[in-house]
């Protein structure tokens, strides 16, 4: 039986981007919202935040998709 947990995470500003593909390409992704963020000033973090909005053991790779949150360095 999956396991549901609820969290509370303090309100900040992110790099955000919807990821189509297999979660080994994602690296790309996450690429694209560090440069964006470089590019306005900002430096992100290493830490990241993943939202996965299809079920994988029901969707073929290339159609995953998955919110790819970089959180911003302090």
């Amino acid at each position: 039986m999956p396991h549901v947990f609820l969290e509370s995470i303090p309100a900040q500003r992110l790099g955000r981007i919807l990821h189509i593909g297999p979660y080994s390409q994602e690296e790309a992704s996450f690429a694209l919202i560090s440069t964006a963020l470089e590019r306005a000033g900002l430096k992100p973090a290493p830490t990241h935040i993943e939202v996965y909005r299809k079920d994988p053991g029901r969707t073929r790779p290339a159609a995953l998709e998955t919110v790819l949150l970089r959180e911003l360095a302090a």
